[in-house]
């Protein structure tokens, strides 16, 4: 897969006709792969034109956080595309009006454009799909329902955010996922037998606090494991989020590690137990749960 970053949509930057689809893309849900497929039907090259950053971040909230940064789509992408064409999103983007980018994509051999049935472009999301239609050939992919709800960003952000991870990941149709490199905590899981991988909070959208079953990927190779994110009430209360992972036979080394870990169910909330022998026996109870419901 070609990747293409673009900063001047004044310039040319491809050379062979394409057929594109266009948007965030943020967490290539099913609605996001229902628009790819439509894309891989097509006898030209295949691509898909996103944004980076994501425009709220750039524009509304530099702290927001995303379901998938852009390398996490890079990797999701790199086998299924030939281009990935990543257009610079700033204030001086979005106010360009639709010509102009209606412009950008004649100039780079856009022929076909596959998007959504509410996709806005331009400034103040002054264009849409029946403006597209006069300049390509354009094909308009409907609302994907799952059990009658329509998959969108916005619905799964809502779901992680409240802890519904199984609803959220029909809606994606994949595991959501955070990565992170392995970082020093307080070693306060060593201390009682159950060591943990942290992680920092990153730019990735956190699942609400409480304990997840979960999968770590480590090295290539993935483990089970259970996933604490909050502020460690029963030791000391934290005000920063943590992100402490206890991966299941797992013995080495991982500070500085890159690993990747998937979220499968919250086992509980969040919970200050009154002493750490209690702790422990929820700890253990929370590891036999992974262990009996999630398979390697």
């Amino acid at each position: 897969m070609k990747i293409i970053r673009i900063n001047d949509i004044n310039k040319k930057y491809i050379t062979e006709d394409l057929a594109v689809c266009i948007g965030n893309f943020d967490g290539i849900h099913l609605g996001h792969q229902a628009l790819i497929n439509k894309v891989l039907n097509s006898s030209l090259k295949h691509g898909l034109i996103t944004f980076d950053p994501h425009p709220i971040k750039a524009l509304v909230d530099e702290n927001y956080k995303t379901l998938m940064n852009i390398n996490d789509k890079i990797e999701y992408l790199s086998e299924i595309l030939d281009y990935l064409i990543i257009i610079s999103f700033d204030l001086s983007f979005s106010q360009k009006t639709p010509f102009e980018f209606i412009k950008f994509l004649e100039l780079n051999q856009i022929k076909e454009i596959v998007c959504g049935y509410d996709f806005h472009f331009g400034a103040k999301a002054s264009g849409d799909v029946y403006l597209l239609k006069k300049y390509f050939n354009l094909s308009v992919v409907m609302p994907v329902k799952i059990n009658d709800v329509i998959v969108k960003t916005q619905k799964i952000r809502s779901l992680i955010i409240d802890g519904f991870i199984e609803d959220a990941n029909k809606l994606l149709g994949h595991t959501y996922s955070i990565k992170g490199i392995v970082n020093y905590g307080h070693q306060l899981g060593r201390t009682i037998g159950f060591p943990t991988a942290n992680l920092h909070e990153g730019d990735n959208l956190l699942p609400a606090m409480g304990v997840y079953a979960t999968k770590t990927v480590i090295d290539g190779k993935k483990y089970l494991s259970m996933t604490n994110i909050g502020h460690n009430p029963t030791f000391n209360h934290n005000d920063i989020i943590t992100i402490e992972t206890n991966i299941i036979d797992f013995e080495g080394d991982l500070y500085g590690k890159e690993i990747t870990i998937f979220f499968y169910k919250q086992i509980r909330p969040e919970k200050k137990f009154s002493s750490i022998d209690d702790l422990k026996k929820e700890l253990k109870k929370n590891q036999d749960f992974v262990r009996k419901n999630l398979q390697k």
